[in-house]
Order: structure tokens, then sequence, then C-alpha cells
């Protein structure tokens, strides 16, 4: 029976995270690292699923822009696909066991 974490670094759950997130980013900034990993992503894509299979994934510094009235946390474009694909694994594991009336508002703007 696989584990969590293989699951979680599986192709099919990985690609539908990075599916989901250069959708997310497709109008991003064009210094946004988002490019570097689409660009690299053959070579990246087993770099991060070994890693998360070894529990050897490290998130970067989650970054914070602020302006007057707001400010924005950004996770990088490789900790954003790792946290999609946690979520999507997570989501389904725990369906069973949480209320219908639990939420979050990110899932409100999606």
């Amino acid at each position: 029976m696989l584990n969590l974490l293989e699951i979680i670094a599986s192709d099919t759950i990985i690609n539908q995270a990075f599916t989901w997130l250069c959708k997310r980013r497709e109008n991003g900034h064009h210094n946004d690292d988002i490019w570097h990993l689409r660009f690299h992503w053959q070579q990246l894509k087993p770099v991060i699923q070994q890693a998360l299979i070894n529990e050897d994934y490290q998130f970067s510094p989650c970054q914070a822009v602020s302006t007057k009235t707001v400010t924005i946390s950004h996770w990088s474009a490789q900790d954003a696909l790792v946290l999609k694909a946690i979520a999507l694994v997570l989501s389904e594991e725990l369906k069973p066991k949480l209320s219908q009336h639990c939420f979050n508002w990110s899932s409100l703007r999606y």
C-alpha cells in the first residue's frame, strides 16, 4: 500500500498540481519563478518527487508584499505546486471525515 507521500509525489497528483499552478499563474509577471519551473519542468519534476518520497522536501520562506492597505503572501512556484499536491490528496483523504459545512475562504474564489 502506498503511503501519503508516495501518493502526493505520484505522476498523477504532481501533474494535476502543475496544471493547476500553470493556470493560476498564466498571467504572472515575466520575472515570476513560474516560468523557471515551467521551462525546467522535465528536470525538476523527478527531483521534487524524490525529495517528497525521501521526506527531504524543504519549503522556502513565504514572501510577503505589503502596500498601505494589504499584505499579500506569495509562495514560490515550486512550493505552491507541492502545497497543491498535498491539498489534492488530503482533501480526498479527509472528505469522509469532515463536515459538509466545513470550508475555507480560498475555496470560495476558485
